[in-house]
């Protein structure tokens, strides 16, 4: 609870729902600041800041503890500055199948695990944002709940640690199955 701005949350449940509204928040943010968006250190930092930024002290702030996910944290900025360089370079080819460049995108900024919390969250909005300047459809995600358990949360999990092993086919099926428009 270190770190919490809204002392009156007592429960899991009360927290979960101001973390919910604050996302939303976060979300319109984005909307209103999409042309000027742009995949860099600054914008990813501000971004998780506008998402939890009311619940949270730390929001938008790298972590600085070690945790059981994630790189080490002196390798979170050096990975964070490799994985917007990568991807800035190969999206300047022809030639990449975005929507594996997407959930390479994905994978790497949920692996890096930069914040203390709200990674998944966070790097699905950047995903999102991400597919959007690709002009691809944006990620289906399941159509479900994924901060909730659940069996499509266990299958988005199971992509994720496919995609961890090389394996990025389950994590593109999982992000647009059953999308209207898949590409």
């Amino acid at each position: 609870m270190e770190g919490l701005l809204v002392p009156s949350i007592g429960t899991r449940h009360e927290l979960n729902a101001a973390e919910q509204q604050n996302v939303a928040l976060g979300g319109l943010w984005l909307s209103t600041s999409r042309r000027r968006a742009r995949l860099d250190e600054a914008f990813v930092l501000e971004l998780h800041r506008q998402m939890f930024g009311q619940v949270w002290a730390w929001a938008g702030k790298l972590r600085t503890t070690g945790k059981n996910l994630g790189v080490p944290i002196e390798r979170i900025r050096p990975d964070l500055r490799d994985l917007l360089a990568d991807v800035s370079a190969l999206r300047a080819r022809n030639s990449v199948d975005k929507r594996a460049l997407c959930a390479t995108f994905h994978q790497r900024l949920v692996r890096i695990h930069a914040f203390p919390n709200g990674n998944g969250r966070h790097a699905r909005q950047m995903t999102d944002l991400f597919a959007e300047q690709l002009r691809l459809p944006t990620p289906m995600w399941g159509a479900d709940d994924l901060a909730r358990a659940s069996d499509t949360r266990r299958r988005y999990i199971d992509a994720l640690r496919q995609a961890d092993r090389g394996d990025f086919g389950p994590l593109v099926d999982f992000m647009w199955a059953d999308h209207p428009t898949a590409p």
